[in-house]
């Protein structure tokens, strides 16, 4: 991701935010060792699965935020669009020797809302919080707690 932020007029700041994610990985996602392994699996007696991923994802976002009680609280909002084009190929051949060589295709185009915030509760241990939702699909919220150790 490439991301920057504009400003500090009465402790407002802007921010501005790209990001990508492309590449691919080759793993027995449909069909790993266990499942190979179950004999109430239909991968039971086949082959490890050689299946390929390309998650395929952009998005941009714009968010806000300021400082509250003398910048140890800082809330943020912002919305996003991501557009969603990940890619998934079966490559499995089971005990009877026919292969399972399935594509998924997803076009999905999402618009994103999320907000947070941080909290100094004091110099060495700080806490975050933030929600982020893709209202078409779901909700995700995420929790960090920092602590500096050492003097």
């Amino acid at each position: 991701s490439v991301g920057k932020s504009f400003g500090r007029l009465g402790g407002v700041v802007v921010a501005l935010r790209g990001h990508a994610t492309f590449g691919s990985l080759r793993a027995p996602i449909t069909c790993d060792d266990d499942a190979l392994a179950d004999s109430t699996s239909e991968c039971f007696g086949g082959q490890r699965s050689d299946d390929k991923l390309r998650p395929n994802i952009l998005g941009a976002d714009v968010s806000v935020g300021w400082s509250l009680a003398e910048g140890r609280l800082r809330p943020y909002a912002g919305t996003g669009y991501n557009r969603l084009r990940p890619r998934f190929q079966v490559n499995f051949t089971n005990r009877f020797g026919e292969l399972d060589d399935r594509r998924v295709e997803v076009n999905l185009d999402r618009l994103v809302v999320f907000g947070g915030a941080t909290w100094d509760a004091t110099p060495r241990l700080g806490i975050s919080g933030e929600l982020y939702a893709a209202p078409a699909d779901a909700v995700t919220g995420r929790l960090v707690v920092r602590a500096a150790v050492g003097p």
